[in-house]
């Protein structure tokens, strides 16, 4: 079958609608013509004038030109009232996203217990232990140091987190550890008293956080103990979970959930939103209220 040439003289394109290609189809749809794209065409319409006219603006009076048959406003009436409609649109999502998280807040710390049961002992699901060598590279004091200008972390604190991690790694090869609290107890062997153990808590959490693929964010601080050893001085490190299902905080309320408790967002890092459903639906509500009243309020 013979293929449809555009009708307009000089165009061998394919036939889309009306007899045009999809380009002169598109000129028409816009312009009113094929063709010239600039032709003539009444304010019902909506496309451009052939010449600019002279219009005056609804808000100051001013006269301004144009060729578009529905502009009713100036350049600079315009751009206020573009700003000004951006604003209230912000202000009323600021409104909204308030009005939900006041209740999600008041819902939130509805029935916590004060101080009674805060510091319950945890009971772990699995927890390995990993003993390593200490190293005055383990305190926080020499982290980081000076050069050109920025803090960045020493080679020796770099090289005893890489020691660790590799010994960590081995100790929960083959074990599932999933994205929840993490328990980390340390006993720490130090060879004189001039030293505190707590020093050694960020840089041996730093070197745990690259073995396990979990990060820092969700561990918690068990046991830290210490006693002086004059020879061959060693860190002990436990390291436990109590869950065995991957959890995410919820952005809005705080609380830890399962991720089948989160939508899913594709543009998302892991695939889930940061709002769990509870309070998305708050949220949704309040938006679809706030959106009833301005409806009533326009009637």
């Amino acid at each position: 079958m013979k293929e449809k040439i555009c009708s307009i003289d000089g165009c061998a394109s394919k036939v889309a609608a009306r007899g045009w290609c999809s380009k002169h189809y598109a000129r028409w749809r816009r312009f009113g013509d094929p063709v010239s794209g600039l032709a003539e065409v009444t304010d019902r319409s909506g496309g451009l004038w052939l010449e600019e006219k002279q219009k005056k603006c609804v808000e100051c009076g001013d006269g301004f030109s144009t060729r578009w048959p529905r502009q009713k406003y100036c350049t600079t009436c315009q751009s206020v009232k573009k700003s000004n409609l951006q604003n209230q649109m912000v202000s009323a999502r600021r409104e909204t996203k308030n009005d939900a998280l006041k209740e999600i807040f008041t819902k939130s710390s509805e029935g916590n217990a004060g101080i009674i049961g805060r510091f319950n002992e945890p009971s772990p699901i699995w927890e390995i232990t990993v003993r390593v060598p200490y190293s005055r590279s383990a305190s926080k004091n020499r982290r980081w140091h000076p050069y050109a200008g920025r803090f960045v972390l020493d080679g020796d604190v770099k090289k005893y987190e890489e020691v660790v991690g590799l010994l960590v790694k081995r100790a929960v090869k083959g074990r599932k550890v999933n994205q929840n609290k993490i328990w980390v107890s340390f006993f720490v062997q130090k060879p004189d008293h001039t030293s505190d153990c707590v020093n050694v808590v960020d840089t041996l959490c730093d070197a745990i956080k690259g073995a396990i693929g979990v990060d820092d964010r969700w561990f918690s601080l068990g046991l830290v103990d210490w006693e002086i050893k004059k020879e061959n001085p060693e860190i002990f490190i436990k390291i436990a979970q109590e869950h065995d299902w991957d959890a995410q905080a919820c952005s809005h309320c705080g609380g830890i959930f399962p991720f089948d408790q989160f939508y899913k967002n594709s543009y998302a890092k892991n695939g889930i939103a940061r709002v769990c459903r509870s309070c998305k639906k708050i949220v949704d509500r309040h938006t679809r209220l706030r959106a009833k009243q301005k409806r009533e309020g326009a009637a």
